[in-house]
């Protein structure tokens, strides 16, 4: 197993996995939702199933989509977490308190995608102070993500920077993330409501060929960004987030061999 996280390109091979499972859940929602190719969405209306369709079986809370990011970022806290171990073991200390935060930083993401703790709080403070709207919304929650996630960087900036592969990567990781937090959190807080984009990208660009009868009243516009946008987004951050983690993983046996030399 560490022989395969060894290779130089695996790194690589993991992004390029990640992506083609995005194209793949694309291709299906084409052929199956919008063409119905061998009667597939008739066949799913028949069933008579709460969410007849293929794109909210691949992108619904806890379905192939949302597993594959708990893993993707399950396994980089994990490895982030050796790494720390390592690197603590050769004396390296500021490298190995980034990595240690790094982790942390990685578990609570893997927390929230599995747990909705921002949902949980969002519904404490809403009963506890009604009427606020930061307090009732996600935003607290993803705003000390932003901050858990942002201090190691910043306070540890020289350090990684001298990777600059896996500088790159995380940057983006992040980066994409943030997007991903941003469109769910902070446009309603802006008062931008996404469920009419989605309302446009189905019932105009797509001439409502993803439409489906909710059995709870769900605004289709919004559940669509929540969960094929939001998830698809998610996939892809945590796609470079375990790539910078496995990439740096390769480098690890040269950093401490230079460091003993």
């Amino acid at each position: 197993m560490r022989n395969i996280l060894k290779s130089e390109a695996r790194y690589k091979l993991v992004f390029i996995g990640f992506c083609i499972y995005v194209v793949l859940a694309g291709l299906l929602i084409v052929l199956f939702d919008i063409f119905n190719l061998f009667g597939v969405r008739t066949f799913l209306e028949d069933l008579a199933l709460n969410h007849p369709r293929v794109w909210l079986q691949l992108f619904l809370e806890g379905g192939p989509t949302e597993v594959l990011q708990w893993l993707a970022l399950g396994f980089s806290s994990i490895l982030s977490c050796y790494i720390s171990g390592q690197l603590g073991r050769e004396k390296i200390y500021q490298l190995r308190n980034f990595w240690f935060f790094l982790s942390i930083f990685l578990l609570l993401l893997v927390l929230e995608d599995a747990g909705n703790i921002s949902h949980t709080f969002s519904e404490i403070m809403e009963n506890a102070f009604p009427g606020n709207p930061f307090l009732n919304s996600r935003a607290p929650v993803y705003s000390f993500y932003f901050i858990i996630g942002i201090l190691p960087i910043l306070f540890y900036f020289k350090e990684i920077f001298f990777f600059k592969k896996f500088f790159s990567l995380l940057t983006i990781g992040y980066f994409i993330y943030g997007l991903a937090g941003f469109q769910s959190v902070f446009l309603d807080f802006l008062g931008i409501n996404r469920g009419e984009i989605g309302n446009v990208i189905i019932y105009e660009w797509l001439e409502g060929k993803l439409h489906f009868s909710s059995p709870v009243g769900n605004n289709i516009g919004d559940f669509f960004m929540d969960t094929v946008v939001e998830e698809t987004v998610e996939l892809l951050g945590a796609c470079f987030l375990l790539s910078a983690v496995i990439y740096f993983f390769n480098e690890l046996k040269n950093l401490i061999a230079g460091d003993d030399a």
